[in-house]
């Protein structure tokens, strides 16, 4: 019978042993003998701990730190073998040795990474950030700035992130970047922080930075000529991002292309078997339930075998636990998610995995008619949401994470709803929608510290300068190009870039100012503080649409109650749409749209309405471009529109009202109203032509306001005039072009004036960034000024938010184009 290779290799250590025996030198004997047990640990396990037993007994007892360096090398050397345990007492009797003799210095920092890799592995996650943190700390005092701080702040980003704390997983792979960057290194040994930060982007819903940096990391492992298994997991990772898009498609290619590399290069393992599962989510996307079960059971059959127990099994049982539940097998379901429920709580209890597990179990009690249970499992998941969200820096990017997570406050609210609870109904609603814009009127305007150091501010400039310079060359693209979409994703992806950057200047300025770091971010109201927040008289109608229905929340001081109306989002949206294209046609039949949709929307609050002084909607998914002021009832012949019996309001949500109207501040008496009208456009700008009607609408208020009115004409309407006298006014009414951008809804712009080399495009952005106001009300008289990009639970995103922002009590805006005349 031939011998093995590890045979042959261990006969080789052993005359190396045997020559360093013959020369008088111990260390090299150490290190042979141990080097010999971990070649032949598979082969022969009992040999194999003999050897390593002998180089022990040989360790140098006169040179204790090289005896540390001597079995740390060892403990590499049984890892590469396999020797998982073996390998772990040797670093850990390093550790000891070298935090007695030598602490603090870069052989514990080694000895620490060393341990977290280790844990890391184990799925023990809190163990491996323990380990990952020391160890960084370590190098940030002995080697600050250096490539192995980056390295260690790129594992300890990777457990933290695995963990399930987006936050400081993002914080230590910034920190990694920021020192790559500094040193110019683009390497191979960036790619890991790389893929790191799209993961992290990734469980955040922020896909276009995910993408972004995913194909980073491919770039530089392909062109380094990385190891394959690092380019499969890029991979796998692209795909993971694709199909979180909808692209099936694309997802199933860069799967199968990572599969095949790690049945090649890598069988057996549970990376390999996890490829199996994500060809499962694919099949499972298409409908194709037959296929994806296959996949799944393929997955779980083999991480089962490898590493029972452990967060990948937790994460092979999930998707087979949804399955089940999509066929009805309720009871199979139950018990593959309560397996995975008890894994995730033991090895990472915070990480946003248990969140599929609870929801899971709350839509098996729905089914079971246990509205109660549901809404308990469902609380403790949007706890977990909500944990997260509140780590992460950035408005926007916690509007991303809550998006992503839509379910879990569907099936709370439909919990609650079903269990009668009206107060539980409305502060699930609370709870969902509006948190940015709440979040951002908390922030109130912050500008960095006075004390700040300049080279922050020197950042801030030039990021808002890229920033400008990206929108421009987006703006200017041509629709009708043959490399419009490739153009298109470049801009778009260099955004995203620069939002990163912007991520990490934020957290800078944070962990700078005491003024940002004791920064409370508001709660939704409950039930209670909403009616007391509402003035008397005023009814609240809150909407919260669901899959199949949507919940109407009747409140006010006096009360408040609860009606299911029939009808769903797709059937909404369908029915809204249909509304506003009769409304736009100069001879659409908009009357059978107004009524009807007046019956559904409004029908359960008709006795509510008569006893009313005026109403607060507050509407959710396709009623937010829904104007409700058209809606009518008939009563025989007389068709009335609700504009004309009740004063009429929208807010995002009576979280957002409370705060809007607490906030208010005592606008300046020196200009009554700034009016903008017909401001001069650059030639050649297309459509944006002349406004001279504009002219008389400002000349009528000019008339009203008296003396002290500003009013702004052509040229002199420019951004940077707008931006110096709006502060000062208590009306601030605009009448110019405007452009509502759907898919980049903070690119919305007034057309204004151009001026300094500029566009004089005042976009939503610039508004929120630069723009303070003490305005009782503002006034977009312009095209579709209501409109842009709608994100669930966030509304329609765009320049009424950018003024509200900006601290306006009321915006009045359009939702439809608006002539001159």
């Amino acid at each position: 019978m031939a011998r093995g290779r590890s045979a042959e290799a261990a006969d080789a250590w052993r005359e190396v042993e045997a020559v360093w025996r013959r020369v008088g030198e111990q260390p090299g004997r150490v290190e042979a003998l141990a080097f010999a047990g971990a070649a032949v640990r598979k082969s022969d396990g009992e040999r194999a701990r003999e050897l390593l037993q002998q180089a022990l007994a040989l360790l140098p007892t006169d040179r204790p730190l090289d005896a540390a360096a001597f079995l740390h090398e060892s403990g590499n050397a049984w890892h590469r073998a396999g020797g998982v345990h073996e390998a772990v007492a040797l670093w850990r009797r390093a550790l000891a040795i070298r935090r007695r003799l030598d602490p603090g210095s870069r052989g514990e920092s080694d000895s620490l990474n060393n341990l977290g890799v280790d844990a890391y592995y184990r799925g023990d996650m809190g163990a491996a950030a323990r380990w990952f943190g020391e160890s960084a700390r370590i190098l940030e005092r002995r080697l600050p700035g250096s490539v192995e701080l980056a390295r260690a702040l790129t594992n300890l980003g990777a457990a933290e992130r695995t963990r399930g704390d987006l936050r400081a997983a993002e914080a230590a792979l910034l920190r990694a970047r920021a020192i790559y960057e500094r040193r110019n290194i683009t390497e191979p040994q960036t790619a890991s922080m790389w893929n790191n930060l799209a993961l992290v982007a990734r469980d955040r819903g922020d896909f276009v930075a995910a993408e972004e940096h995913q194909r980073r990391d491919l770039e530089i492992s392909r062109a380094s000529g990385a190891e394959a298994l690092a380019v499969a997991q890029s991979l796998a990772n692209l795909g993971t991002i694709a199909l979180m898009r909808g692209q099936a498609d694309s997802a199933e290619q860069y799967y199968r292309e990572a599969l095949a590399i790690r049945e090649r290069d890598d069988p057996g393992t549970v990376d390999t078997a996890a490829l199996y599962g994500s060809l499962g989510d694919v099949a499972l996307e298409r409908r194709d339930l037959g296929a994806a079960e296959a996949w799944y059971r393929k997955n779980l059959q083999a991480v089962r075998k490898m590493q029972p127990g452990s967060i990948e099994m937790a994460e092979a049982l999930i998707p087979l636990a949804h399955l089940e539940l999509l066929k009805g097998r309720l009871a199979a379901a139950h018990g593959l998610f309560t397996q995975a429920l008890e894994i995730s709580q033991r090895l990472s209890p915070e990480a946003l995995r248990m969140t599929a597990c609870l929801n899971g179990l709350a839509k098996i009690a729905l089914a079971h008619r246990q509205p109660r249970r549901a809404a308990a499992l469902m609380r403790r998941s949007v706890a977990l949401v909500e944990a997260q969200r509140s780590a992460i820096a950035g408005p926007d990017s916690r509007a991303l994470l809550l998006g992503l997570h839509d379910e879990h406050y569907r099936l709370l609210l439909r919990a609650h709803a079903d269990a009668g609870d009206v107060a539980g109904v409305f502060l699930a609603a609370e709870r969902a929608r509006g948190r940015s814009l709440a979040d951002r009127l908390a922030e109130g305007r912050m500008e960095l510290p006075s004390g700040m150091p300049a080279a922050l501010r020197t950042r801030q400039r030039a990021l808002d300068d890229q920033r400008v310079r990206v929108l421009h060359a987006r703006d200017a693209l041509d629709p009708a190009a043959a490399d419009y979409p490739t153009e298109t994703r470049r801009l778009n992806a260099a955004l995203a870039h620069l939002d990163g950057q912007q991520r990490q200047l934020e957290a800078d300025v944070r962990r700078l100012s005491p003024r940002y770091g004791l920064l409370r971010y508001p709660r939704p109201l409950s039930l209670e503080e909403a009616r007391r927040a509402l003035e008397p008289g005023t009814l609240a109608l809150v909407y919260a649409v669901d899959l199949d229905r949507t919940c109407l929340l009747l409140v006010s001081r006096a009360g408040a109650e609860m009606h299911l109306l029939p009808a769903g989002e797709a059937a909404l949206q369908k029915r809204v749409a249909a509304f506003r294209r009769a409304l736009a046609s100069p001879d659409g039949p908009y009357e059978g749209h107004s009524d009807s949709l007046g019956a559904l929307l409004l029908g359960s609050a008709e006795r509510r309405l008569r006893a009313a002084r005026r109403v607060l909607v507050c509407p959710d998914g396709p009623l937010q471009a829904l104007p409700f002021a058209a809606l009518s009832r008939r009563e025989g012949r007389r068709r009335t529109f609700l504009a004309e019996r009740l004063p009429l309001h929208t807010v995002l949500s009576l979280t957002v009202y409370a705060q809007l109207a607490a906030g208010r501040r005592a606008a300046p008496a020196r200009v009554p109203l700034l009016a903008v009208a017909d401001p001069a456009q650059p030639e050649g700008s297309g459509s944006l032509g002349a406004l001279p009607h504009s002219r008389q609408e400002a000349a009528s208020l000019g008339r009203l306001y008296g003396s002290g009115a500003r009013i702004l004409l052509g040229h002199s309407a420019t951004p940077g005039a707008l931006l110096r006298l709006a502060p000062s006014a208590r009306i601030l009414h605009l009448a110019c072009h405007g452009r509502a951008d759907d898919e980049h809804p903070l690119a919305s712009f007034l057309a204004l004036a151009p001026a300094d080399g500029g566009d004089g495009r005042l976009r939503a952005w610039e508004v929120m960034e630069h723009l303070r106001l003490a305005a009782d009300v503002v006034v977009l008289s312009a095209c579709q000024t209501g409109l842009g990009g709608e994100t669930r639970h966030e509304g329609i995103v765009g320049l009424t938010r950018a003024f509200q922002h900006a601290g306006a009590r009321s915006v009045v805006a359009s939702l439809w184009r608006v002539d001159d005349q």
